[in-house]
Formats: structure tokens, sequence, C-alpha cells
């Protein structure tokens, strides 16, 4: 077997390597070669495989369609320089900005925040009982966020809907949740529009989230945003 050291994909390190569309177009009829031959054992097991086999064939050929996608985005960027060539995104890439350069920016340009502006998420005034717990789903009763006019003034993050609950010192692959970590379940929440809009005005406005696996409160500290692995509340 090959070491798994060893890279298989193009790069500026190993420009002899694979290009990602051609290794998952070889990958497709390789393992649809395999499947054909599965196809004549009537056994259960074997059915099986092949069933997964199929599935597997069609996430390649999924993932393949998206690397085109893209290769035809860069190619209104500019041309290929090959793999030690200039980058056409990326660090080395003329116009290159990394996520903190723009939230930067973005935090230079919008208004600061006024916190006094907030209401319950139904557009009510915040009342002092908006905090008790619903037994049956472990919810507040209401939550405060930032007036529809405040953020309305601009936002310094992007607008996430869906967050991770990962727990403190997950096993992450890059910005992939892997294992979660203490106190995480790994689900998924997804929350409104008017929480979402207030995570992107100011970030730091709450101290703590809901899970709706685990239908309790919980620091923030615990959750991540999926699109980038960050923290909440950072």
């Amino acid at each position: 077997m090959p070491s798994d050291n060893v890279p298989l994909l193009m790069s500026a390190t190993n420009p002899n390597g694979w290009r990602l569309e051609e290794l998952l177009s070889q990958l497709c009829v390789e393992l649809e070669a395999k499947t054909a031959l599965l196809v004549q054992d009537a056994r259960p097991v074997a059915q099986g495989v092949a069933g997964n086999n199929r599935v597997i064939w069609r996430l390649l050929h999924d993932a393949r369609l998206r690397q085109l996608s893209s290769l035809a985005a860069l190619r209104q960027v500019g041309p290929d320089q090959g793999p030690t060539g200039t980058p056409r995104v990326g660090p080395g890439s003329e116009g290159f900005l990394t996520k903190a350069d723009i939230e930067r920016d973005l935090a230079e340009k919008t208004p600061p925040v006024d916190r006094s502006a907030r209401v319950l998420t139904d557009g009510r005034p915040v009342t002092d009982d908006h905090r008790e717990i619903n037994p049956a789903t472990g919810q507040q009763k209401a939550y405060v966020v930032l007036t529809a006019e405040e953020r309305a003034k601009g936002f310094v993050r992007p607008v996430r809907r869906t967050y991770i609950h990962a727990g403190l010192n997950p096993t992450m692959n890059g910005i992939f949740l892997i294992k979660p970590g203490e106190h995480g379940c790994g689900a998924r929440t997804t929350m409104g529009e008017a929480l979402a809009e207030t995570y992107a005005r100011d970030p730091y406005f709450y101290s703590g989230t809901f899970c709706s696996s685990c239908k309790e409160h919980r620091p923030l500290e615990e959750f991540i945003w999926p699109d980038d692995g960050t923290v909440l509340g950072t």
C-alpha cells in the first residue's frame, strides 16, 4: 500500500500530482468497474456493497462537478499558471485578503453598535420574565435581540443561522468537527433571522446560546460556526 504521507494532488510542492478533477474521474471509472463485478454475486452482502458503491460513485461524481465549477470560476480571475506559478486565489495571489482583513474593514466602515437598542424576538419590549424556561422545550420564554433599526446599520460578521455544539477542546480537521469535546454533542441548531443578524451586528452580544439536542443553554465557547469552524462570540 502507498504511504499515507505521499501527496496525491498537484500543488506547488507536488507539481507532478493528480489534478483533482482527473483523480475524481479516475476513481469513478474504477469504482464503476468494481461494482459491475459485484452485480454478478446475488448474495445480500455483495448487493449491499454494490449499493454502497453506487452511493459513493454519485458523491464522487458530484465532487467532480463542483471542482469543474471551481475551475470555471478561477478562469474568470485569470489564466492558470500551473502548480509552480502565481496562484489566482489564496496566499500569494493578487488582492489576497485574510478573514481578519475583511472583518477589520467591516468594523471600520460600520457604525458602533448601540446595545441599549434591544427588544424581544417578537418585537415586544424586554421584560424581566423573558428568561423563564419552558420545561417542555428547555428554551426561554423569549430572547433578546438588537432592534431591526440597529441591525440595519450594518454587520461585522456574516449572517449565519446554524451553529454546532462542538463542546470544549473538540477534535477538528481544519474547519470540520471530527469529534465533539467536553459537554458537546455535535448537533446543529438553527436560529431565527433576528438572532442571526444580532450575532452578525455584534458578535459579543451574547454569552451563551441554546442547543436543540441537549435542550439547554450552554456557554458560547462550546459552539462553532460550520462555515469556518470559529467559536461563537469571536
